[in-house]
């Protein structure tokens, strides 16, 4: 007979060997870590159902549950909803295990809404190209700053716009449902809070190259007036700062998911950013390395690869930043079991 319960975390409906009494189980929808109840606690609550057929994951407390070919298709359905923000410390291998299991269902749609936002944004690169070089051509030198500036601008706020829409297409395969191309598009209402988020995420991160280059190099320079001093400082400097910048950085990295999915404000992104983060820096710098990885073996197959990796690593992150705020992430399957664990 099998021990059920719901996670206290998003209510999904568990169920582990009714030998795990006393130990905890990892919720595999939330990565969220509850104690197990005993057979007489877990009864109060829920009415007795039969046993769920034994899972092989029952013995890794890390893994995804697997995939039963009788089981319906979970992205059939409207997928799970989204939860409140519970910060999780998450397990790497668990995030590229659910991140395979998604795209595999929807690698298509993945495909094809990723190129549709590098295509364009290679487009727009091109007008900006073309409109500098005319610039040039006319030997203006006020005008070719003012197309420069201009066309940079205008540039990256599209691309933004666009990536936000992208953002909001993969939290949607990511929570299960069917991705909508459309979707693509529907990034204007959280473009200038993103806008906002990145001049301040900017300013941090500048403050920090100041403070441990910037300072040290104009120090070293007054007090020696000598060039090579002057570069050995600032040398010592970038290796130094290397490690507040990377924190940094990794810590607001999320500002822009929060923003679309949670319709936070500029500030209010950032802070939670830092909070979901704590304890998921490393997971975080990981699956970064994981990701160059990804699209370097892309690149290594004829470039075609790469058609295949850069959607699978834009929802690697998506995945990964579900399971950091401990919201329910889609699994194609009818029921979710729990791992238990000592």
């Amino acid at each position: 007979m099998a021990i059920e319960f719901k996670c206290p975390q998003c209510d999904t409906l568990l169920s582990v060997p009714d030998d795990s009494a006393g130990r905890q189980a990892k919720c595999p929808s939330c990565s969220a870590v509850v104690p197990i109840p005993a057979v007489s606690d877990a009864g109060r609550d829920e009415t007795p159902s039969p046993a769920p057929p034994t899972s092989p994951d029952a013995a890794n407390p890390y893994a995804s549950p697997s995939l039963s070919s009788a089981a319906p298709n979970r992205f059939a359905t409207g997928g799970v909803e989204a939860g409140e923000i519970r910060p999780t410390r998450v397990d790497i291998g668990d995030v590229l295990s659910r991140t395979w299991e998604i795209y595999k269902e929807q690698w298509g749609m993945c495909i094809a809404a990723i190129m549709i936002v590098y295509v364009i944004s290679g487009g727009v690169g091109m007008v900006t190209n073309i409109v500098t070089q005319v610039a040039g051509a006319i030997g203006d030198p006020v005008l070719i700053v003012l197309c420069l500036v201009v066309f940079q601008i205008v540039g990256q706020v599209f691309q933004l716009w666009l990536w936000l829409g992208a953002s909001l297409a993969m939290l949607d395969v990511a929570r299960g449902r069917k991705l909508e191309l459309s979707r693509l598009f529907a990034g204007g209402p959280y473009l200038l809070r993103s806008i906002g988020a990145y001049l301040l995420f900017s300013l941090a991160t500048t403050a920090v190259l100041a403070a441990f280059v910037g300072i040290p190099a104009l120090v070293a320079f007054a007090v020696t007036q000598d060039e090579q001093v002057t570069l050995v400082a600032t040398g010592i400097g970038v290796v130094v700062a290397l490690i507040p910048f990377i924190y940094i950085s990794l810590a607001m990295s999320q500002y822009q998911l929060l923003i679309v999915d949670k319709d936070a404000g500029a500030i209010e992104s950032l802070q939670l950013s830092w909070q979901i983060t704590k304890g998921n820096k490393l997971a975080l710098f990981v699956l970064g390395l994981v990701a160059v990885g990804l699209i370097l073996l892309g690149m290594l197959a004829c470039c075609v690869g790469v058609f295949f990796t850069a959607p699978m690593t834009v929802l690697l992150f998506v995945v990964n930043y579900l399971a950091m705020s401990g919201q329910p992430i889609a699994t194609p399957q009818q029921k979710n079991y729990a791992s238990a664990r000592g």
